[in-house]
């Protein structure tokens, strides 16, 4: 008998972790997380439905969901990424955008996340899976501090209401006009 585990595990995030790319930017977030169970079927599902290329697949483990949220001054104006791609806030990606609120809800609310896995975390990716290079080289801290610094439940669950706060408004100006 198989059991199916369904939930997040492997959690990570951290805010502007690199320079700006100009004085202009304001505020950068990035949220990643394995998805298990039913939560992986939804992600492939609302990729086929928003009709996203496997460009939108993560390039270091299939098995993750890398946000990208970017807020550039002086309008406060926000991109999204997903998986290090360009995420268009356009009608047609409403599948996906209502799968990443889902996501991030689970995440600030506690639901459904499971313990870390060791082989995750003895592993090279919870350095580079942030940024796609080796985060404790660039902030100049040892891999555990590192470590640390990114895999911080309190800061995990504050950085995914924030960008949970962003898709639910976008969803909600969406279905309310």
């Amino acid at each position: 008998m198989e059991i199916n585990f369904t939930g997040l595990q492997n959690l990570s995030y951290i805010r502007n972790p690199r320079p700006p790319k100009s004085v202009s930017t304001l505020s950068e977030r990035i949220l990643n997380m394995e998805l298990t169970g039913d939560d992986k079927k939804a992600f492939l599902t609302a990729l086929e439905k928003s009709q996203l290329s496997d460009k939108f697949i993560n390039k270091l483990n299939p098995d993750f969901v890398k946000i990208n949220y970017l807020r550039y001054p002086p309008d406060n104006s926000i991109q999204v990424g997903l998986n290090s791609s360009q995420l268009r806030l356009e009608e047609k990606n409403i599948p996906m955008i209502i799968f990443l609120e889902k996501m991030t809800r689970k995440i600030y609310s506690g639901e459904d996340i499971l313990p870390m896995n060791l082989k995750y975390k003895n592993s090279e990716l919870p350095d580079n899976a942030l940024i796609n290079y080796s985060l404790s080289d660039f902030l100049k801290v040892s891999k555990e501090e590192c470590f640390i610094q990114t895999h911080n439940i309190d800061k995990i669950k504050a950085g995914a209401n924030i960008i949970n706060n962003f898709f639910k408004n976008l969803l909600d100006n969406y279905f309310l006009t």
